[in-house]
């Protein structure tokens, strides 16, 4: 076989992988137009059966006051911490800076033999910080600005972070009340940190 009949055979077998590829995509793209329909068929029914339909899961309305200072209850979820986890805490932004902190029910490994550590939610004024104690510890600080899609997701429980920046934690099991008050402070658009 010579190098030409080689490079042909290469051009060809790229060409049928292209065309195969934009094949399954028109076909995902069918689905999602087939999906988008019955989600606004679905949201129209709901909304002759009085119900408030809306876009997203943080949107203005349905989210809780922003807190500016620190909410009820952080201090005991604070005082639960272990030495450790203040000390981690402490160094990604300080104990006085915290406004809400939760023990989630999400697990991570921290290098322990027998189990993963829990994961600890911290909201700031400016940042969200995960922490979890151990031989490798977690301590995964995120401007709000850079996860301003994030959402809580209803079926899992869970605080999911947006968009994924190849974060060691992406979503994080929380409460109801706990998730939205989280993405209350993550979308407020009051907070804007400058440069420099």
């Amino acid at each position: 076989m010579s190098s030409s009949d080689s490079q042909g055979s290469a051009r060809s077998g790229a060409a049928d992988t292209v065309e195969t590829l934009r094949g399954v995509v028109a076909q995902q793209q069918a689905r999602l137009a087939l999906l988008d329909e019955e989600n606004a068929s679905l949201a129209a029914q709901l909304r002759t059966m009085g119900v408030d339909v809306r876009r997203a899961s943080h949107q203005a309305g349905e989210l809780p006051a922003v807190a500016k200072e620190r909410l009820p209850g952080t201090r005991e979820a604070l005082s639960l911490m272990t030495e450790p986890e203040k000390k981690l805490l402490a160094t990604a932004c300080g104990l006085d800076e915290v406004i809400m902190a939760v023990h989630t029910g999400s697990r991570v490994d921290a290098g322990g033999w027998f189990r993963k550590a829990r994961v600890w939610a911290v909201a700031t004024a400016t940042d969200l910080v995960l922490i979890a104690a151990g031989r490798r510890p977690l301590v995964q600080k995120v401007a709000y600005e850079h996860i301003r899609a994030s959402l809580y997701n209803h079926v899992t429980g869970e605080l999911v972070l947006a968009p994924n920046r190849k974060f060691r934690v992406s979503h994080v099991k929380v409460h109801p009340t706990e998730g939205f008050q989280f993405l209350a402070q993550i979308c407020d658009s009051s907070v804007i940190v400058e440069a420099g």
